[in-house]
């Protein structure tokens, strides 16, 4: 049984990404603020939104971003559910390169409108200590981070809008096909998300996935104390043996 996309917890988690924009460009701002005086102006933020957007861009161009992972970790590709590589299968359509290109392009504009706010940020900037090139790194990670928290929400927001009777006719990725045609970022691991977060339809995946489990018998427990009793039977059967037994050993003493 598939589910649905907009079903897909994934989705909205990567999709709620956009809500931390603003940190990432205003940490951008502070960065920048302080002009290296060896390079000409502008140019710092100009090779970082080079470096960040590019390497991004080129990224989902090439093997687009693994959206099952959260952080350093990332769910293994041979525990994806067969509705969940349907929907990478998406990710390696045309429509992808074509909104990856229109967002690095749209990055580029945003990084543009943010330099001229650049003389208000050197009037209070937290980051005035900070030396020129550290400020220069901490620029590109500011602008890498800011790329792909806006890169990925734009490739999962049209999966949002597929049918169901389009992911059902869609050829699910092999676990082989995932890990040589995406980026994988993270920590593989067998499980990210709990089971409730699917609704009803994932508690009966994973109650169907522990009724095919086999049961453990419990014959050898029954076996034990079967012969338990038995022997106390035996030796209550025979006080006589049991008597005599102890004389001899207490004469043998």
């Amino acid at each position: 049984m598939s589910l649905s996309p907009r079903a897909e917890p994934f989705l909205w988690i990567h999709l709620a990404g956009l809500a931390t924009v603003p940190l990432w460009a205003a940490l951008f701002l502070f960065a920048i603020a302080n002009p290296d005086p060896f390079l000409p102006p502008g140019f710092t933020a100009l090779l970082a939104g080079i470096l960040g957007i590019g390497s991004v861009l080129w990224m989902q161009l090439r093997r687009p971003f693994y959206i099952f992972s959260l952080a350093i970790l990332a769910l293994r590709p041979e525990a994806l559910q067969e509705h969940q590589r349907k929907l990478l299968r998406w990710f390696l359509s045309g429509l992808n390169r074509i909104l990856a290109i229109t967002t690095a392009i749209g990055l580029g504009l945003l990084l543009i409108q943010l330099y001229r706010w650049l003389p208000i940020v050197q009037l209070q900037n937290p980051l005035a200590a900070l030396d020129p090139f550290p400020a220069f790194l901490l620029a590109i990670v500011t602008v890498w981070v800011l790329s792909l928290f806006v890169q990925v929400p734009v490739s999962v927001a049209p999966l949002l809008w597929l049918s169901d009777t389009a992911i059902a006719n869609t050829e699910p990725l092999a676990p082989g096909q995932v890990a040589q045609q995406f980026t994988i970022l993270g920590l593989p691991l067998k499980g990210l998300l709990p089971a409730q977060w699917y609704g009803d339809q994932g508690l009966s995946e994973v109650s169907e996935a522990n009724r095919s489990q086999p049961l453990v018998s419990p014959t050898p427990v029954e076996t034990v104390s079967s012969d338990v009793s038995s022997v106390s039977a035996i030796a209550t059967s025979n006080p006589e043996d049991a008597t005599t037994e102890e004389t001899a050993e207490e004469t043998a003493s």
